[in-house]
């Protein structure tokens, strides 16, 4: 698990709502990050609006991205322009193992559920089988991820499946900054990520019905605030 948090700080700044753009940046971060017992070995912090590199610590160390992946896979089913409401099918292949929408092959669900179940509760079954929807084969879904993380300067990054399970997925911190940057742009997307309970039900068989929680415990935080204030 700790491998997974160590990529956290590289997207945390725009993973947070909007009111958390008040916050300012400490004049010692590393002394912070010690003071709180943050052992990541690699981080970045960008400022979402400008770009600008606000502290960093071995940008450029590669790591596996696990469900960080998700981001380039959503991105990538969004450039082929789907129509949300489009229905797809879950097919036995769309089961890698981890996190997983409970449901079974043959059992029908809309893309924006899909986008959803991927981005939320970072279900596995649900990335592959959006990465499917595009009507790509898997092998030429990987190729445009890979084409997409390039074009957005990801040049150290390289994926091999959608969902991120596979170990021989690579980025860093600086790379998935850019990633993340450019797919937080997207209001669709940023929206996903900053739901913290979403509802959907199978298109064909009314028995499957899920409530999702986002995996994101900082958005509890956020909400605590937003009634605050």
């Amino acid at each position: 698990m700790m491998r997974n948090k160590v990529l956290l700080l590289a997207v945390l700044i725009f993973a947070l709502p909007n009111f958390c753009y008040a916050l300012q940046m400490p004049s010692d971060f590393n002394e912070l990050a010690q003071s709180l017992g943050l052992r990541a070995r690699s981080y970045l912090v960008m400022d979402k609006t400008t770009g600008q590199i606000l502290v960093s610590k071995e940008p450029d160390l590669l790591w596996p991205p696990a469900s960080l992946a998700k981001l380039v896979t959503v991105m990538v089913a969004l450039d082929a322009k789907p129509k949300l409401t489009k229905t797809v099918a879950m097919k036995k292949a769309d089961e890698v193992g981890g996190a997983r929408l409970a449901t079974k092959s043959g059992v029908a669900y809309r893309v924006k559920d899909l986008l959803y179940a991927t981005l939320v509760a970072s279900a596995n079954n649900a990335a592959n089988a959006l990465a499917r929807s595009t009507g790509f084969s898997q092998a030429e879904f990987v190729e445009k991820m890979n084409q997409k993380a390039k074009a957005l300067g990801a040049k150290n990054t390289i994926f091999f499946e959608p969902s991120g399970i596979s170990e021989k997925n690579r980025t860093t911190v600086s790379d998935f900054s850019k990633i993340a940057k450019a797919a937080f742009e997207n209001p669709l997307i940023a929206a996903a990520a900053a739901t913290s309970a979403y509802s959907f039900r199978a298109t064909n068989n009314k028995k499957y019905f899920h409530k999702l929680k986002n995996t994101n415990k900082l958005l509890g935080d956020a909400e605590l605030a937003n009634m605050k204030g």
